[in-house]
């Protein structure tokens, strides 16, 4: 259940513009990680990298328009493993895919 709050409380703080807080390393006894889905992963990636350059500018690194990177970034809509490589490349970072048991 923990997992859909924190996939509908980003999902809403994107779509309407709310700052996002970044995650925070806790420390005790019985803390569970959690992740979003990918699809919100996503539209945080281009979430935090129109924040660092102008949209047009990751849209271009994407080989996209902003128009597509728009309808990504409120998590209405999936974008593909290229265009999250490229989104990644554009904010100088990795795109790192993993599964965990």
């Amino acid at each position: 259940m923990a997992a859909d709050v924190l996939n509908a409380l980003l999902a809403s703080s994107l779509a309407h513009q709310e700052p996002i807080p970044l995650p925070q390393k806790a420390q005790g006894e019985d803390i569970y990680l959690i992740a979003p889905t990918a699809e919100v992963q996503a539209a945080l990636l281009l979430h935090f990298a129109s924040t660092h350059l102008p949209q047009e500018q990751v849209a271009k690194a994407m080989v996209s328009t902003w128009q597509t990177n728009q309808k990504i970034e409120p998590s209405q809509t999936n974008p593909t493993l290229s265009q999250l490589q490229k989104a990644a490349h554009a904010l100088g970072q990795e795109l790192v895919i993993e599964f965990r048991g």
